[in-house]
This record gives C-alpha cells, structure tokens and sequence, in this order.
C-alpha cells in the first residue's frame, strides 16, 4: 500500500462500467465522486453511505482491507469486524 491508497493488482477492477439498470433499480448503492479523484479513502466511502456508528465504521474498514495491513491475518481482521458488529448492535439495544 502507498500513499496513494490501496493498490490493485488489476486496476481495471475500478474501471467497469456499471450497468445503468443497477444505478436505477438499486441508487443507495451508488455514489457520485468528484470529478478528476483518482483515489477513495474508507472513511470518504463512510461519509457518502451515512455511516454514523463507529463500530460499524470500524467494521467496515476491517472488512474492506481484511489481511492487507500486515500487523494482523485475513481472519482476525474478520473476527474483529464481527465483534464491531456485535458491539454495535450491543449500543443500539441500549437505546440513548
């Protein structure tokens, strides 16, 4: 990983069309970037879906770079993004 962000073995991952039918049948899945950004951080990506929680925020960092930050594997970055879930779903039960 650079600076820049994560980089791909094939970046033409980040290059596919998307299928017009989804932008419409499905809208909350997609968001609009700025024009000439090259690059998306996690926490762009939690501002623009309106995640609030920052056990579910942490969850999904967990999840998007599972085994890729090297301190720790592929598994305990899963098992810790499940128990950010379970710890959010712990505070919501908890009411204000």
């Amino acid at each position: 990983m650079s600076d820049k962000g994560v980089e791909f073995k094939d970046a033409s991952v980040l290059y596919k069309p998307v299928n017009p039918v989804n932008t419409q049948e499905f809208p909350h899945y997609f968001k609009k970037v700025p024009s000439g950004v090259t690059h998306v951080d996690v926490y762009w990506v939690l501002e623009a879906f309106g995640v609030t929680s920052q056990p579910v925020g942490h969850a999904i960092k967990k999840l998007l770079c599972a085994g890729q930050r090297g301190a720790k594997g592929r598994e305990k970055d899963l098992l810790e993004a499940i128990a950010c879930v379970k710890r959010a779903l712990e505070l919501e039960n908890q009411g204000p």
